[in-house]
Parts: structure tokens; C-alpha cells; sequence
């Protein structure tokens, strides 16, 4: 039992994932293309994970559309699947009080259905790509302070309980694709292989997740905080 994922680029430009009719889980920071370019039949045993961090179209994220946009398009997609097959994915949160009250914090209270975030990463590159944009003294090391990424979990919860974390040390984490998928998708949960080939200690996808789309090179939206080195 396999199912895909695209974690490679971004299944609102890159539409090779349609050729695998299998279970999947489909990753966007468009979902606008999402429903432009395909038919109900296509979302099929997937779930869709709507990027929406709020800095769409800001110098943070400046080729992705505008929230307002993506969240009426995330509205859709939860009325054509239903809450446990569409996830509103929050992600990079900044630890920060200007990006959790001016962007981030609109989008979480907008949420109706699942809900999943994680904290930015600081990599050498993505501090040299945002320069003096972002600046958190509490962001020296790629992740930033426990203690901060707890206040702003807890803000979160706040506002939506039902919160699922990812590739966060020292916060319990659900992957990408979990029990919770498999029974959003009606597999068995007898079905989930244990993952022995995790690039991150922190990752706690099962295994069987594989890659659907074959880029080797950084999608269009030119995100500054993109894991990519660029």
C-alpha cells in the first residue's frame, strides 16, 4: 500500500500527480488552480493540504496569490470533500508578534477543517534571503526557542483546539500522512508501514509515503524561507 505526496513542488502548478490514481495528498499554495484545472473526480481518494500562511503575495511569498483568494478556494474544496479530507496548512508560522496578529492569525481563524502548522526554519540560506526582513532574537539555530514556539502553539489553540504540529523537536508531531489519513481515506490502519527512511528525526510520516512529482528545481512562488538552496 503506497500513497503519494507532493512535497517536491506544488500540485496547483505541477499536474503530473494526475496521472497516479492511487491514494494521495495533494500539497498547494493555489488551490485556485487546483479546482480551475480539474474535475471532482480527480481529488479521488486524496486528501488537499491548502498552503495558506497569510504573506501570499508579500515580499515573504511574492508570486502566491492573495489569501483572500485562497482561502475562498480552500472553502470549496472543504465543501466538495468535507473537513478530514482538506487540511489548512499554516506553514511556515513566523514566531512573531507582527507576522501572528497581521498575517498568520487571520487565516487560523478562518479555519473549518483540519488544521496543521509548523514553525519557519531559519537555514543559513533562508536568514541570508531574508536579511533584515525577519529578525527574532530568538531564532538563533534553525528552529526557534522552545519556549516561543509554545506561545504561539498555545495562541493558536486559542482559536482552534484540534491542532496538528509537523517536524517540530520537542513538540508532539503527527505526519503528513498518518493514521489519521488513513482512516480519513478509508484505508485500514493494518496497512501502515513504519518508516525506516526518515531524513528528519522529527518526521513522523509513515512509510508509506513516496514522492509524486519529479522537479528537481524550486517551484515559481519564490517563497524567501524556501527549503530549496537558492
Amino acid at each position: 500500500m503506497k500513497i503519494g505526496i507532493t512535497e517536491r513542488g506544488d500540485a496547483g502548478l505541477d499536474f503530473s500527480w494526475m496521472k497516479y490514481k492511487g491514494y494521495k495528498i495533494l500539497i498547494t499554495k493555489n488551490p485556485v488552480e487546483l479546482l480551475k484545472n480539474c474535475y471532482p473526480s480527480d481529488f479521488n481518494n486524496s486528501i488537499i493540504h491548502c498552503t495558506i500562511t497569510g504573506l501570499g503575495g508579500t515580499v515573504y511569498e511574492p508570486n502566491v496569490i492573495k489569501p483572500t483568494e485562497a482561502i475562498d478556494a480552500y472553502i470549496k474544496l472543504v465543501e466538495m470533500l468535507g473537513v478530514e479530507r482538506v487540511v489548512l496548512r499554516v506553514d511556515p508560522i513566523f514566531p512573531n508578534e507582527n507576522f501572528w496578529l497581521n498575517y498568520h492569525k487571520p487565516i487560523v481563524e478562518q479555519c473549518i477543517s483540519r488544521l496543521r502548522i509548523s514553525f519557519l526554519d531559519m537555514y543559513s540560506h533562508v536568514r541570508n534571503n531574508l536579511h533584515n526582513l525577519y529578525i527574532n532574537d530568538k531564532h538563533k539555530n534553525i528552529h526557534a526557542d522552545l519556549d516561543i514556539r509554545l506561545y504561539y502553539l498555545n495562541k493558536i489553540k486559542e482559536i482552534y483546539s484540534d491542532v496538528e504540529v509537523c517536524g517540530e523537536p520537542d513538540i508532539e508531531c503527527l505526519g503528513c500522512i498518518s493514521e489519521r489519513d488513513f482512516k480519513s481515506l478509508g484505508i485500514a490502519t493494518d496497512k501502515i508501514k513504519i518508516n525506516k527512511n526518515k531524513q528528519r528525526d522529527t518526521c513522523k510520516c509513515v512509510g508509506n509515503k513516496f514522492e509524486l512529482l519529479n522537479n528537481s528545481q524550486p517551484c515559481k512562488h519564490g517563497c524567501l524561507y524556501c527549503y530549496w538552496y537558492s
